[in-house]
């Protein structure tokens, strides 16, 4: 077998296997209308003769981190046709891919996980949380004193018209949410990509213009007692706490609804503190984005820390062993030092654990907790957990 980046003419092979291996019929219209994202320099499969058995791909990004940002990798279209398993293909795809993002110089990659149990052993760990829930219209009410628009107004807009004021909003908040990928032109054709127009796309605006956007969907669906419609939110981004609770209290309002849903929402969403009863929404939990740390000490380096910090951080990274041995951090709100060395580690962690805390989304000592930290100096979970705290929690909105 032979690994080895797509061509033109690959492509169709390459996109047949991923539907075969994630349990699709072929679309070729759906294939073509994703070419435009497709990099094929940055697209793998594993060729056995001319048929493709194994798939991986990636796209660059910028990601928000805690105070800055770094360029980051986009795995997705990760596959083996299930003719091929236990063969080591997708280590062998894994390992070629890891290696291709380093020389790119690019500090993190991240996917979403089709498979939680998969990814972990190749230094993968959960980053971002993601929550969703529904919601009976009936139950839902704002409290007394909240959810107050302020001077927002909301207005349905079509895509084309729409997209410019999604795109101001989008950059103002992806510079201060930790996970956040940029999102270029191609990106933003997909996402607002919609065959049967059934997408609408609601604006916020205040006096300065627009402050916020949500994209949803009805569904039509009918009760013995009339109509019981579904309202699905797939992206909502406020900039002010007034645009936020314009836009909920518009979606919550829509005539003919009886269920509203969302996905994916950031777990320290303001919602809930909004309504008179939070129970109203039925929540659940998702792990969403998966980080691997490709160059531990870049990726240290790259962020602001929310409290002073020295110590020496032993590495356990395996898969990728330039990362593995000892780092001295001089940490703080200004920046870090990161340098190799510096004596016997105040700590020890693997790869997956790092990546796990580095955006903020968890805490150290839950990791310590479940024994894959290893304190070796008394208070070092506590100090490091305190540093690599943030105000926000990370997220990420983009699909891919």
């Amino acid at each position: 077998m032979e690994i080895r980046t797509v061509t033109d003419e690959d492509l169709e092979v390459y996109q047949r296997a991923q539907a075969v291996a994630f349990g699709q019929v072929f679309d070729a219209a759906r294939a073509e209308a994703a070419r435009p994202i497709i990099e094929l320099d940055r697209s793998l499969a594993v060729f056995e003769g001319r048929a493709v058995v194994g798939t991986a791909a990636s796209s660059g990004f910028a990601m928000t981190v805690p105070g800055g940002s770094v360029p980051a990798a986009a795995v997705q279209g990760v596959t083996v046709l299930p003719t091929h398993r236990r063969r080591g293909i997708l280590r062998a795809l894994m390992r070629r891919q890891v290696d291709d993002i380093r020389a790119r110089g690019e500090v993190v990659a991240c996917l979403w996980a089709t498979e939680a149990p998969i990814y972990g052993r190749f230094g993968y760990g959960p980053a971002t949380v993601g929550v969703a829930w529904e919601a009976d219209r009936r139950d839902v009410g704002f409290a007394p004193g909240r959810g107050d628009a302020n001077g927002v107004d909301v207005h349905l807009v079509p895509t084309d018209e729409a997209r410019q004021e999604m795109e101001e909003v989008y950059e103002r908040l992806r510079p201060v949410v930790p996970g956040a990928l940029g999102r270029p032109a191609a990106w933003w054709d997909r996402t607002l990509k919609d065959p049967d127009g059934g997408t609408l796309r609601a604006v916020a605006r205040d006096r300065n213009g627009a402050v916020g956007y949500a994209s949803y969907r009805v569904s039509e669906s009918w009760g013995y007692r009339g109509p019981e419609n579904r309202l699905g939110v797939s992206e909502l981004l406020a900039t002010t706490p007034a645009a936020a609770a314009a836009l909920w209290r518009y979606l919550f309002g829509v005539d003919l609804v009886r269920t509203v849903s969302a996905f994916n929402r950031p777990p320290d969403d303001p919602l809930e503190w909004l309504l008179a009863d939070p129970r109203a929404l039925r929540r659940r939990v998702n792990d969403s984005v998966w980080l691997r740390v490709v160059d531990v000490a870049a990726a240290l380096r790259a962020r602001t820390w929310g409290k002073g910090v020295t110590l020496v951080v032993g590495m356990v990274d395996p898969f990728c062993p330039w990362n593995e041995g000892e780092w001295r951090v001089d940490a703080g709100p200004d920046g870090a030092e990161v340098t190799r060395g510096g004596g016997d580690p105040d700590i020890v962690l693997g790869a997956a654990s790092l990546a796990s805390v580095y955006l903020g989304g968890h805490r150290l000592a839950a990791l310590a907790g479940a024994g894959l930290v290893d304190e070796r100096s008394p208070g070092a979970v506590r100090a490091l957990d305190l540093a690599l705290s943030w105000e926000r929690a990370p997220w990420t909105v983009s699909m891919f």
